[in-house]
């Protein structure tokens, strides 16, 4: 196991990593499919995650289950090493919600499914290692949340996250978060959001797999202040627009003494009722990921940048809700000098089914 370390961190010297800060942070179809812009609507199971203050105005109860599923195909190649690594991304989450109470668990795995095999070590060029790399992190909510005077509510979501490290190169811990967030619904076809992402936490450590091989090892998480607004021009129609990561707080990664700060993104998400039972949704965000390690062991990391696309559908028959949606991006390795491609992607496809009683 020694020796794999120093291989990962070898490798690290010469991959073009490709993070997405938010890689578990799938929470429904229907918030996805608006470009992740729910921060001011906050208004069916995606609340938990997005702004709890949301369910203080949900009416009787529900429950939901959502999954997702994408891959990935880079291709990488020099005289030490071949690597062409298919890469997924699969994850749920199941949900309760009433008026004022949440409760969700989620499951993300990210990885690769079938067996890697690496050749070569600083020890070794021709020995190899077999084994299933795939990072795995569960989360286990409970959100509150009230009115406390006429458009206006708070709330707050507690989570338990337990994670893993499948390379042992690093002591992973559970710990426990908090979520804050308010909703001011009082102006007409007007809401207004704000959410803090863990603006309490536990001590915790924690691995951020990327779709091509590198990981960033973390003991903080980072707090994320999200603004939000959505508007209905229409009864028909809802604009949504969120800015994340405004505090663009600081996280050190433990193992190379790096540090990096996740970077603002921007959402913009639309709902159209087009018949009485069918919804249309779309949605856009722009989106920074981490890009490489400059010099390894300096200060920080460099970024890239990415666009990302949404759309989906939802269909309603009673009390039965089924959404869908699928997302693309045009992510590319930033390092261009290096013999890295992205041979093959899937569209990220995302389902939720609902059922109020």
């Amino acid at each position: 196991m020694k020796r794999m370390a120093y291989f990962i961190i070898l490798f690290s010297l010469i991959a073009a990593p490709v993070w997405a800060f938010d890689n578990f942070t799938y929470t429904g179809a229907r918030a996805f499919s608006m470009g992740k812009a729910f921060t001011g609507l906050a208004d069916d199971g995606s609340a938990i995650f997005y702004n709890p203050a949301g369910i203080a105005y949900v009416q009787g109860r529900s429950a939901g289950l959502s999954g997702v599923y994408q891959d990935y195909s880079w291709g990488y190649t020099n005289t030490a090493l071949t690597w062409s690594p298919n890469y997924s991304e699969r994850g749920f989450s199941a949900y309760y919600l009433q008026k004022g109470l949440g409760i969700s668990f989620s499951l993300m795995g990210e990885g690769w499914w079938e067996e890697i095999t690496f050749r070569g070590s600083i020890y070794d060029p021709n020995e190899t290692y077999t084994m299933t790399p795939v990072f795995y992190e569960r989360y286990l909510t409970v959100s509150y949340a009230r009115e406390v005077m006429e458009g206006l509510s708070l709330g707050a979501t507690g989570k338990y996250i337990n994670t893993d490290d499948p390379y042992d190169m690093f002591e992973t811990k559970n710990g426990f978060t908090v979520d804050a967030g308010v909703l001011y619904t009082a102006i007409d076809n007007l809401s207004i959001g704000l959410s803090v992402a863990n603006i309490l936490f536990s001590d915790i450590g924690y691995v951020i797999p990327d779709d091509f091989g590198q990981h960033a090892y973390m003991d903080k998480l980072p707090r994320n202040l999200s603004l939000g607004i959505a508007y209905r021009p229409h009864s028909d129609i809802v604009i949504a627009a969120d800015v994340h990561n405004l505090f663009e707080d600081g996280v050190k990664d433990v193992l190379y003494e790096a540090y990096y700060t996740p970077k603002r993104s921007y959402h913009l998400g639309c709902e159209w009722r087009a018949m009485e039972k069918l919804f249309l949704r779309a949605g856009y965000f722009y989106d920074q990921r981490i890009s490489d390690l400059p010099g390894f062991f300096d200060l920080s990391y460099e970024y890239d940048s990415y666009h990302n696309v949404t759309f989906g559908a939802g269909f309603v028959h009673k009390s039965l809700s089924i959404d869908a949606g699928i997302h693309f991006d045009d992510r590319k390795p930033k390092m261009e000098e290096h013999p890295i491609e992205l041979n093959r992607t899937t569209l990220m496809g995302f389902a939720t089914t609902s059922l109020a009683f």
